[in-house]
Parts: C-alpha cells; structure tokens; sequence
C-alpha cells in the first residue's frame, strides 16, 4: 500500500464501498483531480521483492520532431549526420532537431475474461479502468494527445486522439459501460502488439494495463519489435486470491463453460496453488526485462489512486 500523500498532494479518497464488478462514468471522471501529481512519463519508482528486483532502465521523454538540415559544424552529433544529403551535395550536412510540442500517449486496457474477477474491493477491470482512468487525465494536463485502445480477446476498439479530449469521455465511458467481457477467447498477442504500433505516434508512450495472464515467453521478440519504436509502461493487475489460497475451505470457481473445485484445507494444494503464480509472475517479469519494459504490479487489494502517487508521483526524482 502506498505511503499517505505528501501535505503538497491532494489526498486521494477513501475505496468508495459500492466499487465491485463495475464502475460508473462520473466515478472515472472524478478521478481527475487526483491526477495532477501524476507524471506518466518518469521513470516509476522500483518495486522490490523476491519476483521483481531492482530495475533501472528509464522511459524515454519528450520526443524531438525534425526540423533542418544545415551544414556539419564542428561538436555536432555525428549520429544526426544526413549522408544522404551530404553524398549528395558534397559536402557533410547535419539534421537539426526541435523539441515536440506535445507527446502523444496510447493507453491500452486489456478487458478479457480473466479480468472480470475480483475477491477484494473491486473487480480487475474496474481497477484497469480507474488507472486509465487517472493516467489519461495525468496526460492531458500535461497537454499530451491521448488516444485509447480497448481489447478483450481477439476483438478490439480504437478511441483515437481527438481535440477538446472528445473521444477520451468516449473511451472512459465505453470502460464503465463494459461490464462483462466482449470475448471469451484469450487475447493474441501476435496479432495485437503490430496493432498498438498502428495506433500510436513513433516515440509515444504505450501503457499498457492487463493482467497478463495469457503473456508467453514466446512473444519476446514482438514486444522487443514494439520497443524499438515506443517506451512501454506495463501495469499488471492481480488479486490476493491469485497470490495465495486462504486456508481450511473448499472454494469452487465457475465460469460459463466450467467448474473447478479447490481445496483450500490441504497444505500441498495451497503451496501449489502459490508456486504456479509465482512461476507465471517470473517468467512475466523476465520477459519485461529482457524486452527493456518497464512496469509496475498492482493488487485489487491496493488504492489505485495511491499506488500510483506513490510510484509515479511528480515529488519523486
């Protein structure tokens, strides 16, 4: 749990106690004031345990737009040398640069199946969309271009950028609308990380918030592909029921096609239980790091608007 706001920072409210399986619009769009000290674009402050470590790879900032190309002079960057110019007019000519006036943000949210669940305050997709939520307003307020992305499954929709921030109110509401999940297929990664590139800006921020349970090392060399042209920021999503099975009861899960019994009373089957979770959140946090991602892990057990204070706050360096 995040620690308490500073005194500069405006308190983040109380988990409202009709939060659940579902979260209203006015509910997302209050959440506005709570993200002026939000900076998406930093870099997150490391979260240690025994799966994550330490991590110190950084998110790119403002991108830089082309501007010129003037002659070489000497102390200019030799990586912003034009050849093809200088070849071309004989002579060595240098690319000038200047700063983007706005960064453009993509903000991903994962509504499959695995995400309509949830044993503590609130279901996972209603915590996704209150990230979203308060990242998306983080954004504008930095006068970033926000666009959005909804999945679940193999289906998609695609809220892109436009001015006054019209199709953001159309993204937020289409979450809070969205009360079960649109597909029951797992999402494809192979098929949806070339359509984040699609819908965002070279050099712009892709945050992409899902659970990631159907994440396989197998789609290393796509994320490292998507890398290449975007800093990402993962947010994975858990529940303490994932994390670790509460002792002496038999709990029984179902869903639209099946029903599972587990054991809760027998030692053997909880260590189980824990070791398969951990395993996946492992090889997860591999794959993030070997495709230079950076990301953060939060519970339905956790205040999102804290958490993200706490790890994304703009009082931290």
């Amino acid at each position: 749990m995040a620690n308490p706001a500073s005194p500069t920072q405006r308190t983040a409210p109380a988990a409202a106690p009709h939060q659940g399986h579902c979260i209203a619009l006015p509910q997302l769009l209050r959440l506005r004031a709570f993200a002026r000290t939000l900076n998406i674009w930093q870099q997150p402050v490391a979260q240690h345990s025994m799966l994550t470590g330490q991590h110190s790879s950084r998110l790119r900032g403002r991108g830089l737009d082309f501007s010129e190309v003037r002659l070489y002079q000497p102390g200019d960057d030799v990586r912003y040398i034009d050849w093809r110019v200088s070849a071309r007019r004989g002579i060595t000519h240098s690319k000038l640069f200047q700063e983007e006036k706005q960064r453009h943000v993509l903000i991903v949210v994962d509504y499959s199946a695995s995400l309509f669940f949830g044993t503590r305050v609130a279901f996972k997709s209603v915590v996704a969309a209150q990230v979203a939520a308060l990242l998306a307003f983080a954004a504008t307020q930095h006068h970033d271009r926000v666009s959005g992305l909804l999945f679940s499954g193999e289906q998609h929709t695609v809220f892109p950028y436009q001015p006054a921030n019209h199709n953001l109110l159309m993204f937020l509401k289409k979450l809070s609308d969205t009360q079960q999940p649109v597909s029951k297929q797992p999402p494809n990664y192979a098929q949806l990380l070339p359509l984040f590139n699609q819908h965002s800006k070279r050099s712009g921020l892709i945050v992409i918030i899902s659970d990631f349970h159907h994440l396989q090392p197998e789609h290393l060399a796509t994320w490292r592909q998507l890398r290449q042209h975007h800093p990402i920021l993962a947010i994975s999503i858990t529940d303490p029921f994932e994390q670790a099975l509460p002792g002496t009861s038999v709990y029984r899960l179902r869903d639209d096609t099946q029903t599972c019994d587990i054991n809760g009373g027998d030692p053997q089957s909880r260590a189980a239980y824990t070791q398969r979770f951990q395993q996946h959140q492992q090889r997860i946090h591999q794959l993030w790091q070997r495709a230079n991602v950076r990301w953060l892990t939060l519970s339905t057990a956790d205040h999102p608007t804290r958490f993200l204070q706490q790890h994304l706050g703009q009082h931290r360096c």
